[in-house]
C-alpha cells in the first residue's frame, strides 16, 4: 500500500459530506473509493442522469407536490447522493410516467 499524501490525510480527517468522508477513508484503506454494484441492473450500468424534484417536475409536466407526494408513498423512487436532496434518475422517472398514465 502506498503512503497516503496530506490531502488525503485532512480530507478523512475534516468534516465533510458522508459521501466525500467515505470515499477518503476508502483512498486510504488502500481500496476503490467508488463502490461497485454488485449486479448489473439496467439502473446501475452506465452514467445515469440525475434530476431535481423541480427539474423532473418539467420534464415530466406534473408539479413537484405530486411527484412529493409519489416520493412520499413510494411510487417513485429517489437517490440523494449527497446525503440531502434528492435526485430522481431518468430511467425511475420514465417509470413512474408510465405507470401514471
Amino acid at each position: 500500500m502506498k503512503t497516503p499524501t496530506l490531502d488525503q490525510l485532512l480530507a478523512a480527517a475534516i468534516p465533510a459530506p458522508p459521501a466525500r468522508r467515505i470515499a477518503a477513508l476508502r483512498l486510504l484503506e488502500g481500496q476503490d473509493p467508488e463502490p461497485k454494484a454488485s449486479t448489473a441492473s439496467p439502473e446501475r450500468t452506465g452514467p445515469q442522469t440525475g434530476y431535481t424534484l423541480a427539474g423532473a417536475a418539467r420534464l415530466a409536466g406534473f408539479s413537484t407536490m405530486t411527484l412529493h407526494r409519489a416520493i412520499k408513498a413510494g411510487t417513485l423512487h429517489v437517490v440523494r447522493p449527497t446525503g440531502k436532496n434528492p435526485r430522481i434518475l431518468a430511467g425511475e422517472l420514465k417509470r413512474w410516467m408510465e405507470a401514471a398514465q
